[in-house]
């Protein structure tokens, strides 16, 4: 089974100055705000606000491989990891490796 369901928007604003202390708000309209996609972190909301985690309990999933679309290099429902975090009963995990350089 496949569900889809919207994540969150927030309003675009420009940082103004060097430390971020004044924002804009960034104008699609003469009278509407423009918007963009609240994040990677936006997906946890947006499940229980559209209801896809009161339907997963009912279906009796227990286990979610959640990732960000910009991630390249990860192997989706990698077993292996997958595995791993529920023989150890872990509420999450996670998978990283350290940049190269600052600015990569």
């Amino acid at each position: 089974d496949v569900i889809c369901f919207r994540q969150g928007t927030l309003p675009c604003v420009e940082v103004e100055g060097d430390d971020a202390s004044t924002m804009k708000v960034i104008q699609e309209t003469a009278d509407q705000v423009a918007r963009a996609p609240d994040g990677n972190g936006g997906i946890f909301p947006a499940l229980q606000s559209t209801g896809c985690l009161d339907d997963m309990v009912k279906r009796g999933i227990r286990h979610l491989h959640v990732f960000s679309v910009d991630n390249a290099l990860v192997r989706p429902a990698d077993p292996a990891f997958v595995g791993y975090c529920i023989s150890q009963k872990t509420d999450c995990g996670n998978k990283s490796v350290w940049r190269a350089a600052p600015d990569e």
